[in-house]
């Protein structure tokens, strides 16, 4: 065993310089066939969505998403169908594009606007170069005419000051200042619209590109490759003329020749040209987009996508004429190449065929190195051959091999060979082989083997056994593999055993406790049907029928992440062959399959699809794209997308298109969406980027679209789409608050006319009662002024009658001026009673008039002189007392002014009257000895008109001072008529 492992370690040591060139790299080719519309590309730029646009001679401007090309042409409002130059203003969201004749314009999305030259005379000729500033100010480089830029307005292209002429190339720097070079080899800097000689390129070459580096820059020139820093230049060599020149992100140097590719690594150039999946025709530009990949455009073959060296091919074009790759190994000067028509080499320049071995048509399917620095060469058909220092030896049938169809083979620590045929399992013994078969149970064809503590593991058409040298017996834990054909055995991570079985997945076995499980594509593998198992480093690496998985398991040996490597990733042969997997000396995994050997180079490995940019690319009304003008205020001209548009209630049959732009994997890229609104729930990932909904009743709703790499979850933020469908007029709020309002009007209308129908019929009997009660008041005023009148009238005669019948008699006569002066008083209150019936007493000016002539009756015969002030415009015609308010009032004048007359000894009595608003205020003022607070009866009658102006709702009150006289004020609620 020790023997064993020293060799194994100097065959590792011996294979560390092999070196890899030659090789097919992983680019992708768009051209006439992929929807370019000419396959000469002269200038290359990306916009916001992540969109390439690639400016061609003669086919217009093509723009594409990495699923979808579209070409814009002069019927599209392109000036020009011949463009040489592109450049992209993120921050203005603005393309320019220059024309074969010098001419520049600009396109918002949605037209194309011609930028003339201003004040120039004559016009500059041939447009050299073309960039945006660190400001987004666009510079024009011309070789006659030097450089121009855009003015502030944006309407001309005008001549910078100073400008050198003849310049063939101008870029932007990291730092933010432009350089540019003259035909004469001179390169210049400008800042500050300042120009300042750099340098001059030693032997004054034509500079064809120039690009910032590092503090230093590179030149293309028609005489080579030259670097600039700290004032030295440096020859990189490269005698070919150079279109362009290019720096990736991880610091290479690439140069665009007459001829191809040429990339200037570790101090050396390695060309790259058609026999490297690329082109012998010209290089034009590079470009290097958002995701990281190269773009690479060409005079005549379209554009290139290199997206790295992940994975690098070899095949037909590096020499391997049978590019079935059925079996890997390494030997001690070059890697051995086993196909199904025979075997071949690759000293890491050229493949070629195995000429001192020939073996052409048989089908290898093992390549083993043996302790001896040999090789055991496995057939299928073909028997066993070993090559080493003692010549060649071929073992069949005929020489005392068991069988000629060998499937696999396996050397153990011993060295000693193993191998699976379809006879059974056959081991190399001292004296020759041995055909090993478990009693009652044949083996039939033995596929997998793994040397095993003392024995070797088995896999064969009806599952796994395991044989200790002498005896076969099943694998505690491998039942579920009973019946089942058994591809394979290989040691992994956590130290189990991972077999890959036929068309079931890779089962996955703990022998310690008797254990295992399937992983499949339920578990998030790519297929269920492994042909190749390696571990290498960390991880598990399954070779299927659709590429390559990369697994990743955790501490406790549970799967945590499955990555697919397929023909986006680089892996062009997609179906990997059984068993045709080796890792080099250099962590390297090399997989034969279906179209040569792939390379595969996990330091050079890119993490996995980055955020596509998402964009809402169209949406539509009925299937149709109306005047957005009508729906909203703006539209985003690069997509034609309304901005936040609205929509009447029947205007809601919509249809969004949207997408994302990406190149690493753009067949992995899946949608989902959710209309926020409408929809709680995410619709499931969908590979078309549409959304349509019909019928959407009125609100207001926000599209969510995410972008999803298949199997790998959701990418990046989500988009975000707002919109309104407004409610009918009867929908609307205001409406139907109008509705509630006017229902409620209605109700209230309905209420208040019931309302005033009662009241009316209630009105209409207190008016008939009131009429009523007018009538008979009137009616018992007449009857008991003429029964009472009568009655007085008697009385009085009498009186008169007994006053002449006793004029001699004193007492008599004082008895009947008594009953005189008492039938006189009765009388007056009858008649203030009859007065008081009346209806017409009801009115304040009828009842003003009647205290007034109360009042001048009173005082007629005294010294006192009565005075009134009562308005007399009419205000008071119309003016009502409450019912029954007047006989109060009248007994509250009544009692004042005869109050004054006993009591005052005033010179002046007046009444006065005013009407303000819904009141009337009567005030009886005399000039007399004012109130004696001393007497109770005078305090005791102002009570008593006090509680009779309360009993109608009125107010009383008096003011006095001594010596200066009474008021009596009474103020009285009142109605107009």
């Amino acid at each position: 065993m020790k023997y064993f492992l020293q060799t194994c370690i100097a065959m590792m040591a011996i294979s560390l310089p092999l070196l890899v060139q030659g090789q097919a790299y992983d680019f992708a080719q768009y051209s006439i066939d992929k929807g370019l519309s000419q396959s000469q590309v002269k200038g290359m730029a990306q916009d916001a969505s992540g969109r390439m646009w690639f400016g061609t001679t003669g086919g217009g401007l093509c723009r594409f998403d990495g699923q979808k090309m579209e070409v814009l042409r002069r019927e599209e409002g392109l000036p020009n169908n011949s463009l040489e130059h592109l450049a992209f203003d993120s921050l203005t969201r603005t393309m320019y594009v220059s024309a074969e004749n010098g001419l520049i314009s600009r396109y918002d999305g949605d037209r194309f606007t011609e930028i003339p030259v201003a004040d120039s005379t004559p016009a500059p000729k041939i447009l050299t170069g073309m960039c945006l500033d660190k400001a987004g100010v666009l510079y024009a480089a011309y070789l006659k005419g030097g450089m121009y830029k855009l003015t502030a307005d944006g309407r001309h292209m005008k001549q910078v000051a100073g400008t050198p002429d003849s310049l063939t190339t101008v870029r932007l720097s990291g730092e933010g200042y432009l350089l540019m070079s003259r035909r004469d080899g001179n390169v210049y800097r400008l800042e500050n619209d300042r120009f300042s000689l750099v340098a001059r390129v030693p032997g004054g070459h034509y500079v064809a590109d120039i690009i910032a580096h590092e503090g230093g820059m590179y030149l293309g020139t028609n005489g080579g490759v030259y670097r600039y820093s700290e004032e030295q230049w440096q020859y990189l060599g490269l005698r070919e003329r150079i279109t362009s020149v290019h720096v990736s992100p991880a610091g290479e140097l690439w140069a665009g020749t007459m001829a191809g590719l040429w990339r200037y690594s570790t101090g050396a150039w390695e060309h790259i040209n058609k026999k490297s999946g690329l082109t012998d025709l010209p290089v034009t530009c590079f470009f290097n987009d958002r995701e990281g990949n190269l773009w690479i455009a060409t005079d005549g073959a379209g554009v290139f996508l290199f997206r790295g060296e992940r994975f690098t091919h070899f095949g037909e074009a590096q020499g391997l004429s049978h590019e079935v790759v059925m079996a890997l190994a390494q030997g001690p000067e070059s890697l051995w190449i086993g196909t199904s028509r025979g075997l071949f080499t690759f000293d890491g320049e050229q493949i070629r065929p195995k000429e001192d071995l020939p073996l052409e048509g048989v089908y290898i399917s093992t390549l083993l190195p043996d302790t001896t620095g040999g090789m055991w060469v496995l057939s299928r058909g073909g028997g066993l051959i070993h090559y080493g220092r003692g010549g060649i030896r071929f073992y069949n049938k005929d020489n005392g091999l068991q069988d000629n169809y060998l499937t696999i083979g396996r050397l153990d620590e011993e060295g000693r060979l193993w191998i699976g045929s379809g006879e059974g399992l056959i081991r190399q013994g001292e004296d020759g082989f041995d055909l090993l078969q478990p009693e009652g149970e044949p083996l039939r064809v033995v596929w997998g083997l793994m040397p095993y503590k003392d024995g070797v593991l088995v896999g064969f058409g009806g599952g796994l056994r395991y044989f200790d040298g002498e005896t076969f017996h099943r694998v505690p834990g491998a039942e579920l593999m009973e019946g089942k054909a058994v591809l394979g055995i290989f040691k992994g991570p956590g130290d189990r055993l991972y077999c890959n079985v036929y068309n079931a997945g890779l089962y996955v076995l703990n022998p310690d406790k008797a254990e295992g499980f399937y992983l499949t594509t339920s578990s998030g593998l790519t297929s269920n049907l492994i042909y190749s198992v390696i571990a290498a480093d960390q991880y598990l690496y399954l070779g299927t029928e659709r590429g390559v998985d990369r697994l990743t398991f955790t501490s406790g040996g549970l799967l945590s992440d499955v990555r697919n490597y397929g023909r986006s990733e680089g892996f062009k042969g997609v179906e990997a062959n059984r068993n045709a997997v080796m890792e080099d000396s250099l962590g390297r995994i090399w997989f034969g399959n279906v179209r040569g050997v792939a390379l595969y180079d996990p330091a050079k490995d890119r993490p996995d699809m980055p955020e596509p940019a998402l964009a809402l690319n169209a949406v539509r009304l009925f299937y149709e794209v109306p005047d957005w003008a009508e729906f909203a205020d703006s539209v985003d001209s690069w997509h034609n997308v309304p901005v936040g548009p609205v929509f009447s209630y029947d205007q809601n049959h919509l249809v969004f298109d949207f997408g994302g732009s990406t190149f690493l994997a753009p067949e992995r890229l899946r949608y989902r969406y959710r209309l926020e609104g409408l929809e709680e729930v995410w619709s499931p990932p969908v590979e078309r980027g549409q959304a349509m909904y019909a019928n959407l009743p009125p609100g207001e709703y926000t599209l969510h679209v995410e972008a999803m790499d298949e199997g790998a979850g959701r990418l990046g933020k989500a988009l975000a789409y707002s919109f309104v469908i407004e409610p009918p007029i009867w929908g609307r709020w205001w409406f139907m608050l109008l509705m509630v309002l006017a229902a409620l009007l209605i109700i209230k209308l309905i209420s208040d006319n019931r309302v005033r129908v009662k009241l009316e019929k209630a009105l209409l009997v207190e008016k008939v009662k009131a009429t009523e009660m007018t009538r008979l008041r009137k009616e018992l005023a007449r009857d008991f002024h003429d029964e009472i009148g009568n009655h007085f009238a008697s009385i009085s005669v009498l009186v008169q009658m007994l006053s002449a019948r006793f004029t001699d008699n004193k007492e008599a006569a004082g008895i009947i001026g008594k009953l005189e002066q008492l039938s006189r008083s009765l009388y007056l209150g009858g008649r203030d009673f009859i007065w008081s019936i009346e209806p017409e007493s009801e009115r304040v000016n009828e009842m003003i008039l009647y205290i007034k002539d109360f009042g001048e009756e009173l005082f007629e015969n005294s010294p006192i002189e009565f005075r009134s002030d009562i308005p007399e415009n009419g205000e008071l015609d119309n003016v009502k007392l409450p019912a029954g308010a007047n006989r109060q009032v009248i007994m509250i004048a009544k009692e004042a002014m005869t109050n004054a007359m006993k009591h005052s000894g005033a010179a002046v009595v007046t009444m006065g009257v005013r009407y303000e608003g819904k009141e009337v205020t009567m005030e009886i003022k005399d000039n007399g000895c004012g109130l004696m607070y001393n007497s109770k009866g005078h305090v005791r009658g102002l009570e008593n008109m006090k509680k009779r102006a309360e009993r109608v709702g009125g107010k009383l009150s008096y003011l006095s001072q001594d010596k200066e006289g009474l008021s009596v004020i009474v103020v009285l609620p009142v109605n107009t008529i």
